[in-house]
């Protein structure tokens, strides 16, 4: 069951998160302007989803007058080998339109439950429940009004607190909307509010790194940021946020949140999106001058070596108890196989990869592919692909929605590549793992998705994202359940 300092470790996370909604000089101007309808988050814990949270920012009317609303809520699942629980918390800031945009009033409710089984938890038939809620008001001159549900000895209380302003509540956001530069930091003394303890919380926000992805023409920048309270400064919370402030992931107490649409994040069936921002840095740039042929790395995180895939163009040298090392070279027009292998499932149709939809039969239409061979074929698409689709980080995307869009990152290349190549007979699939990022400032290795089509009885990897076939040796092709860690390390040994 839940306890009271796995819900702190939620409200620090919730701060950093509830953070990217406004900008606080923003605050004096057209608030309407940063209202959002709510977005929901995979919550995992290693390879495992136990849970999901969501995050809204919202205008609500509380006795005639307007607040900003900022809510939350989270739900998980655990197990044991005697039994299921599951935790819920919601979690509420609200904020007054006047006087500098202060915290008016704070609610807080945990509901935990116990069940004998499986069967008990899908029919919600629990054996053991616990709640427990909290709420705060401003009563001005610096004193808030506290009460703790089912305390009797502490049930209503009046205690000594600093206000909490928007303009501090909501530092973190600067960081990436103003364009920070590596390193900088922010230090609010009053970034949040322990009601349970009454005490003010002092939050640390740092730049870590600043990521950038693809090529030089088509490039999306995100920023990983930090924040450290004085309450709990070893337990940090890492966020990745783009430029314009909106968080894309976080990770906290071995807690990983991926933004999902609610039909994923809401199904533990249903793994996170393949794709996911994140940069391994290496300390130097690799000196490029065409395509690298050769690439020898050292692979130093266990996640990495256990999901590294070895075939023709990427080798295993060396494995020992601290690293992998590895060689990746060029591409070949044919990757050979050892054994037989059925290719037709590469050219179903599918919610994915949907061919049969009338955009794309329309699209397809407008293409000049009739009279090319099968490499000609995946070379034409690939182009095209390239230059139909602009580079943009996209939480999922439905076939109709990339046609009509013609926006995505490259889950979504890919994605509309393979559906116009199974329509044209051409069996793909998609791939995914690390690719170099060409960013002389912030050299490293990016997470990626890309694609293999049969040609000549063997599989070539392609690039729509980056228009390639036969991908060059910066592309480190890894298992689809490989999960990006922020202290994944790799180390450059050569290359040529």
């Amino acid at each position: 069951i839940m306890n009271k300092n796995f819900t702190l470790k939620l409200l620090a996370l919730f701060c950093l998160l509830i953070t990217t909604k406004l900008g606080a000089k923003d605050v004096e101007f057209n608030l309407n302007n940063f209202l959002d309808d709510g977005t929901y988050y995979g919550a995992y814990v290693g390879k495992q989803k136990i849970g999901y949270g969501f995050m809204q920012a919202s205008i609500v009317e509380k006795n005639s007058i307007e607040h900003f609303s900022y809510t939350g809520s989270f739900f998980f699942e655990f197990s044991s080998d005697n039994d299921f629980s599951t935790t819920e918390v919601k979690l509420e800031y609200l904020f007054s339109l006047e006087n500098k945009n202060h915290l008016v009033a704070y609610t807080e409710s945990s509901d935990d439950r116990t069940y004998r089984s499986l069967q008990d938890l899908n029919n919600k038939n629990y054996k053991e429940r616990q709640s427990s809620g909290l709420s705060a008001r401003y009563l001005g001159n610096d004193s808030y009004e506290i009460i703790i549900d089912g305390d009797p000895d502490q049930n209503k209380q009046v205690v000594e607190l600093p206000v909490l302003y928007t303009s501090d509540f909501l530092a973190a956001e600067y960081l990436a909307q103003r364009g920070s530069e590596k390193g900088e930091l922010v230090e609010v003394l009053v970034g949040d509010i322990n009601f349970w303890e009454a005490k003010a919380i002092s939050i640390q926000y740092k730049v870590l790194n600043i990521g950038r992805y693809g090529p030089s023409d088509n490039e999306f920048s995100y920023y990983e940021i930090q924040a450290i309270d004085d309450e709990t400064p070893h337990q940090k919370v890492t966020g990745q946020f783009d430029v314009s402030g909106a968080m894309i992931s976080a990770s906290f107490s071995g807690i990983d949140l991926k933004r999902e649409p609610e039909s994923v994040a809401k199904d533990k069936a249903l793994d996170r999106n393949l794709y996911s921002l994140g940069t391994i840095n290496v300390t130097s740039p690799l000196i490029y001058d065409g395509d690298f042929s050769e690439i020898v790395l050292e692979l130093h995180s266990m996640g990495m070596r256990e999901s590294f895939v070895e075939n023709d163009r990427q080798s295993l040298l060396e494995s020992n108890e601290d690293y992998s090392l590895i060689k990746l070279t060029k591409g070949q027009n044919k990757t050979s196989i050892t054994s037989d292998i059925s290719v037709e499932e590469f050219l179903k149709y599918d919610a994915k990869y949907n061919w049969q939809s009338p955009l794309i039969t329309s699209l397809n239409q407008s293409l000049d592919v009739s009279n090319l061979d099968d490499e000609q074929k995946v070379k034409y698409l690939l182009d095209f692909t390239y230059n139909y689709i602009e580079y943009d980080f996209t939480l999922s995307a439905s076939i109709d929605e990339i046609v009509s869009n013609k926006t995505g990152d490259c889950t979504e290349y890919a994605q509309l590549f393979i559906t116009l190549a199974r329509l044209n007979g051409i069996p793909s699939k998609e791939v995914s793992g690390l690719v170099y990022n060409y960013d002389e400032d912030a050299p490293g290795f990016s997470q990626h998705a890309w694609v293999e089509v049969w040609l000549n009885g063997g599989w070539t990897e392609v690039d729509p994202g980056w228009n390639e076939f036969n991908v060059d040796a910066s592309h480190i092709q890894l298992t689809d359940d490989y999960y990006f860690g922020f202290d994944d390390k790799i180390q450059i040994v050569s290359y040529q």
